[in-house]
């Protein structure tokens, strides 16, 4: 039987490595499970990170912690699971998987689409009204593409299984083997092209974010030349290390599930496609590290569960004038609208 990251049972690591892959991945699973909860939870807790772009990363996350979760309840319960609870949770570990690739897909056009803005910002009170508002609309449509197209997707796909005949290639036939489509031709259908196609566009989306960073800096180093802006150098720096934080997060969580459909067709390099899964079942203590163990992020935490406690350095982690005071005013309007989109998110 076809090897897959989504029923890890089944992988037989007796050619290759020697213990028991059931008993791996499920407490790979498990310790993924708890550091990405702590994640969300310090994302939640604290106001600070709950911007935008804090947003989205938090509806990844779910989504991973989601598909994790079920998987790990396959793992451990799936001889006793009857057909009907087999199916629902083949469907519900598919919805939650599409919908981590959906906000992946999400991160990539928002950051895009931020960094393709020219129109300039007043830093007014009423003006930052407007724009958190916007964000606030802009963030139900990210919800509801997110949420709401792989749940299309789905239904299409349960669809398929109570009309098409149960040997037609593409009835995903959920439940009656193991608890997700067994049928490669449906799975390629119904999960690895829409999944491909995605990481297509983000691909795409990010190569074209960082030909606009490196452009709009060059830009402005020629039209501001020596004149100085701390505040708008300490912005840029800003985005230009969240746009690395979604990139990373891309490759760490996207880049090595599309080894999936080249694992399924071929058969060769076996136990690289079993390390491979390793790796993504593992990412719960790199994502912890990526997010939470960051100086400042660490000192938010503090303050929030000890407030009379004093910091040792500044958690706003502001750049002093006198070192970047050389620097300055080397933005165009577009980079200053980013800084104020999400000027409080430094990660």
């Amino acid at each position: 039987m076809n090897r897959s990251i989504i029923y890890p049972a089944e992988l037989n690591f007796n050619n290759c490595l020697h213990f028991s892959s059931h008993n791996l991945f499920l407490y790979l699973f498990s310790t993924s499970l708890v550091f990405l909860s702590l994640t969300v939870i310090v994302y939640l807790s604290l106001p600070t990170l709950r911007t935008l772009g804090g947003k989205i990363i938090i509806g990844e996350l779910i989504s991973v912690i989601l598909s994790f979760l079920f998987l790990v309840l396959i793992l451990i319960f799936k001889d006793e699971f009857s057909f009907n609870i087999c199916l629902l949770m083949g469907y519900t570990t598919h919805y939650a998987l599409l919908c981590h690739f959906f906000w992946l897909n999400v991160m990539s056009f928002d950051i895009w689409l931020t960094f393709r803005t020219n129109a300039e910002i007043n830093w007014m009170r009423s003006e930052r009204r407007i724009l958190a508002k916007k964000e606030a609309k802009r963030l139900k449509y990210y919800i509801l593409y997110a949420c709401g197209v792989p749940l299309l997707i789905v239904l299409l796909t349960y669809m398929a299984q109570i009309l098409l005949p149960r040997e037609n290639a593409i009835n995903p036939r959920v439940g009656h083997i193991k608890c997700f489509i067994e049928q490669s031709t449906s799975k390629n259908v119904f999960y690895f092209y829409p999944l491909t196609v995605l990481a297509v566009l983000n691909i795409i989306m990010f190569s074209a974010t960082a030909q606009k960073i490196f452009l709009e800096t060059k830009k402005t180093k020629l039209l501001y030349g020596g004149r100085s802006n701390s505040r708008a150098l300490a912005r840029l720096r800003l985005e230009k290390r969240r746009f690395l934080i979604y990139l990373k997060l891309f490759v760490a969580m996207g880049v090595p599930w599309l080894a999936e459909p080249l694992s399924g067709i071929s058969g060769h390099f076996r136990c690289g496609w079993l390390l491979l899964d390793l790796f993504n079942a593992s990412l719960g203590l790199p994502v912890f590290l990526l997010f939470i163990c960051q100086r400042r992020t660490l000192c938010l935490l503090k303050q929030r569960l000890f407030p009379g406690s004093k910091p040792s350095y500044p958690c706003n982690n502001s750049l002093s004038s006198s070192s970047h005071t050389s620097m300055m005013s080397r933005l165009s309007s577009n980079t200053l609208l980013i800084a104020a989109k999400y000027e409080n998110t430094r990660l």
